[in-house]
């Protein structure tokens, strides 16, 4: 409802009617002058409707319509937040990789050429990489679920989510092999570094294959944006 004639857009407490003010208890009164809720939501809690029209007429105001619009506004570039995150992480993953190949160069080069490796700190860095890769891409699977169901209304179980949660695990249980790589027999050690770097090639294959598919969908995105 609009504002009845020169009446001010926002009031405080201060200026609503006694008589106004009495239906509601303490507690409700309270809430809703600081959460400042819609006034399609309050027609449930007034009692008679010039009660209601006066409410409306102090909480509506041009700044909670301009937050409205400045939402809608944002959700469209929200799609842009998931594929920019993803393809850091692809580079990421390839540099990960990279210093994985190296560090396993080091422990099985000759003693003169394990000398130079050493100089490196391939297994250090490899380390810190896939502590940042394993964060960043729970988050970015996190993110771009989150804002498909914000513009949606829903989520869409399509490959490229299924692949994207199978990805997410790869990198968790190849995080969880850790421990078991640099402690323990040498068999185990052995067993552990295999699979892990099984798990890394892995998940390079099914980051490259994700990377198709998610070009398609933000082809889709930009075409209706």
């Amino acid at each position: 409802p609009k504002p009845i004639g020169n009446a001010p857009l926002q009031a405080s407490s201060k200026d609503l009617q006694p008589e106004f003010m009495s239906i509601f208890s303490q507690h409700a009164r309270d809430s809703l002058l600081d959460e400042r809720l819609p006034c399609v939501h309050l027609k449930r809690l007034l009692r008679k409707k010039s009660e209601y029209n006066k409410f409306c007429k102090a909480f509506s105001t041009p700044d909670k319509l301009m937050s409205a619009e400045t939402l809608e506004g944002i959700k469209p570039w929200l799609n842009f937040i998931h594929p920019i995150l993803m393809f850091g992480l692809l580079g990421l993953t390839l540099y990960a990789l990279y210093l994985g190949i190296q560090a396993l160069r080091t422990r099985t080069a000759s003693k003169d050429a394990r000398k130079q490796l050493v100089k490196g700190k391939f297994g250090l860095r490899h380390y810190q990489i896939g502590a940042v890769l394993l964060a960043l891409m729970v988050i970015g699977n996190i993110s771009g679920m989150a804002v498909t169901y914000i513009n949606n209304d829903k989520l869409f179980v399509d490959d490229h989510l299924i692949v994207g949660l199978c990805m997410t695990a790869l990198i968790a249980i190849a995080a969880a092999l850790v421990p078991f790589m640099q402690q323990g027999s040498d068999r185990i050690r052995r067993i552990t570094r295999q699979t892990h770097l099984v798990l890394a090639v892995a998940l390079v294959g099914l980051f490259g294959w994700e990377t198709f598919t998610g070009v398609e969908i933000l082809q889709r995105i930009i075409d209706n944006f």
